[in-house]
């Protein structure tokens, strides 16, 4: 990953086969537009390149916290090329093989071929009109490269097939982002007959998707429904929010924007990125006394909100609502010092917790991740690998689980929330590498099962206690909370 301190470091110059996808960030979790292109690797000096280090191939760049993957660019092409070919003669060979026909649709998606596959598509999609499952990745597809309409024909092309609760969902959503949000309203009928609190964000981003087109009467009608449907599972002031501003321009039909509802292609001009324009070797007259960055970074503290449990639900922290999918990570900046944040349990209970972040005038330079879970119920795991030139039988790799805990700080992680690769380049025979993840604590027994072993006592009393915030009616929470509660009372 490229970098600099005072302008000298390494970055990229230039651009060139520019690919533009819809999809979610894995390091920040954001729903973004996420960038691929050809570029140079450079060295730079006052933000100048002085000398190319090599091509790379940028891959999934995401425009909220910059991460992304890379590839020598020479084996990006050797490779792509050789999966693609693969791929689309197996095709060739056997176009009526459902199996074949995913395979292939899957390998255009994952090398970011929109081109090929948009003159492939029409095909793809007549031969599998009766392949729910090739349907419904045609249309994932087509959501992915930003074509609407060819999403949506493929999408009720498979709600004909088969009318599941997703497929409805889906095409909901892709109407709002038409803004389309009127017709989306049937789709999401179905969101009243939930139980609890798990719908009320999905009809939330409804009304939100007819106030951005200007319809107030349906939003209103669609907030009384919700009012109606889940009197004890309302976010006060957010609902507040949304009827205030539609009742305001309920008779103009102003439309409200909301930028989470306009995930278009950005307009990206490729730069050729020459680098003959620049000598090799800085002139004298670059060389300057550099000022210190004099980033004083104690003010605020980069943080990932992460939910531990099954249902989703929103967070409040210094008046800005995050909404937390199940087992989602989401990256954000809060101020450091005592700082509380709310959420609501799943009757819509509302909770109150105090997080403690500290900060420092150079603690920009420190390497911490930090994560916040207000439910107090994910499990984090810590892991360590070696890489070695030569096989290390006797290695044991290093873990630890973590779980109830308000704030998790780990340093110096290599590798967030993705696997170790199997490979990585270094000059060094032996290095060490960590890595963070979070695992599925959906799942009751798993959950209770990694907390009960690494804890004792109240803690123990609490966790559960707290996943039973969430999932009242868990029998198996339930029972565990009665063997707890049994055991802590004294013997007479």
């Amino acid at each position: 990953m490229p970098g600099t301190i005072n302008g000298v470091g390494t970055h990229y110059w230039g651009r060139k086969n520019t690919v533009h996808i819809a999809g979610r960030c894995q390091n920040c979790g954001a729903d973004t537009n996420l960038k691929s292109y050809d570029t140079w690797y450079c060295i730079v000096f006052a933000f100048i390149p002085v000398l190319p280090l090599g091509r790379r191939r940028v891959l999934d760049e995401c425009p909220s916290c910059n991460r992304h993957n890379y590839m020598p660019l020479k084996k990006y092409r050797q490779t792509r090329d050789e999966a693609l070919e693969e791929a689309a003669e197996a095709y060739r060979t056997n176009p009526a093989d459902a199996e074949v026909a995913s395979n292939f649709i899957q390998t255009l998606i994952g090398w970011r071929q929109r081109d090929t596959f948009v003159e492939a598509s029409q095909t793809l999609e007549s031969a599998n009109r009766n392949v729910i499952d090739n349907l419904l990745l045609l249309a994932a597809a087509h959501g992915a490269f930003y074509r609407s309409q060819d999403e949506e024909r493929c999408l009720r092309a498979a709600l004909q097939l088969e009318d599941r609760p997703e497929i409805r969902w889906d095409l909901a959503l892709n109407l709002i982002l038409q803004r389309r949000s009127t017709e989306a309203i049937p789709f999401m009928q179905h969101l009243f007959e939930q139980e609890g609190a798990a719908a009320v964000p999905g009809l939330q981003l409804l009304v939100r998707g007819l106030q951005q087109d200007g319809h107030h009467d349906e939003a209103l009608g669609i907030l009384t429904r919700i009012e109606q449907t889940f009197p004890d599972a309302l976010d006060e002031k957010e609902f507040a929010r949304l009827r205030k501003d539609s009742e305001k321009h309920r008779a103009t039909g102003k439309r409200i924007r909301h930028k989470d509802l306009e995930l278009k292609p950005p307009k990206d001009k490729n730069t050729s990125g020459c680098l003959t324009a620049f000598p090799l070797l800085v002139p004298l007259f670059f060389l300057v006394i550099f000022v210190s960055l004099g980033v004083d970074s104690s003010g605020s503290a980069e943080i990932y909100l992460v939910n531990g449990v099954g249902q989703p639900y929103n967070v409040t922290i210094e008046g800005r609502q995050y909404t937390l999918s199940p087992g989602s990570r989401l990256k954000t900046s809060v101020s450091t010092g005592s700082i509380s944040l709310t959420y609501a349990n799943a009757v819509g209970e509302e909770r109150t917790r105090t997080l403690e972040l500290e900060g420092g005038f150079f603690s920009w330079l420190d390497n911490n991740l930090t994560l916040v879970n207000p439910d107090l119920c994910a499990i984090v795991l810590w892991e360590e690998t070696v890489y070695s030139q030569t096989p290390e039988e006797d290695y044991e790799p290093a873990a630890r689980v973590q779980t109830g805990q308000l704030v998790h700080t780990h340093q110096d992680i290599d590798f967030k929330f993705v696997p170790f690769p199997d490979q990585i380049e270094t000059s060094s025979d032996r290095v060490f590498r960590q890595r963070l993840s979070l695992l599925d604590s959906s799942d009751p027994t798993l959950a209770l099962a990694m907390y009960l072993v690494n804890h004792s006592g109240e803690e123990r009393l609490a966790f559960v206690k707290n996943r039973l915030d969430f999932h009242p009616g868990d029998a198996v929470s339930l029972k565990v909370l009665e063997l707890l509660e049994k055991d802590s009372v004294p013997a007479k």
